[in-house]
């Protein structure tokens, strides 16, 4: 569904994620910053988008109809600073098609704090905890730290509601296994592009279904 990522800023993100812009995926275990939010505030899925444009295909990944339809209100993305007030799990940086475009997205992943606190305890998010992912559009260019991919234009939002013990599933097709699915695109909170999460959003979760359909690998924070 999975489903916003100044110049300061910018220069020093770019000086930690240059070396990404050729790998598959990175992370960080701190909660995001303010300098972080400023940076993104005016700027989303894996593989083909370069520049600051988002493919038809990649977006196709999230979109199902591509018609925005009014969404279950718990599944919007949250009201909340959650940039700034919850903890970033980690971020995911993406190659571009041709490597010399250096990262094609970035996600970065958010959870409530409380809900982090409980999976280190227990190993499991707890019902309700909500995931969000900014999924960026990027920008590369050569800074002093190098050839650099960074942050620019929000594509869209990912969101994710646990539901542990599937009480939502048949309620609706954005419920099941265990999860509530919704991807939402550019700063649109609550008007959905998701018809079936099955549809929508498990083939780009399935693969990580023995870890509750999470990447976990890329959030330490959780290990």
């Amino acid at each position: 569904m999975n489903r916003d990522f100044v110049a300061g800023a910018v220069i020093a993100a770019a000086g930690l994620v240059g070396l990404l812009a050729l790998a598959s995926m990175g992370g960080s275990d701190m909660a995001v910053t303010a300098a972080e939010d400023a940076m993104m505030a005016d700027s989303m899925s894996p593989d083909t988008m370069s520049g600051d444009t988002m493919s038809p295909d990649v977006m196709a990944q999230h979109s199902g109809s591509g018609d925005q339809a009014e969404g279950d209100a718990r599944l919007y993305v949250p009201s909340v600073n959650y940039r700034r007030d919850w903890v970033q799990l980690g971020t995911f940086s993406l190659q571009a098609d041709d490597p010399e475009d250096g990262a094609g997205e970035f996600h970065v992943v958010y959870a409530e704090r409380a809900a982090v606190e409980a999976y280190l305890k227990d190993g499991i998010f707890p019902d309700g905890a909500t995931l969000v992912k900014d999924v960026f559009a990027t920008k590369t260019e050569d800074l002093t730290t190098g050839r650099a991919s960074y942050a620019d234009k929000l594509a869209g939002r990912f969101v994710m509601v646990k539901d542990g013990d599937n009480s939502e599933a048949g309620s609706s097709p954005l419920w099941g296994d265990g999860w509530g699915w919704a991807f939402y695109e550019g700063e649109e909170m609550q008007k959905t592009v998701t018809t079936n999460y099955v549809n929508d959003c498990m083939g780009c979760h399935q693969p990580a279904a023995d870890t509750d359909f999470l990447y976990v690998q890329g959030y330490p924070i959780l290990k």
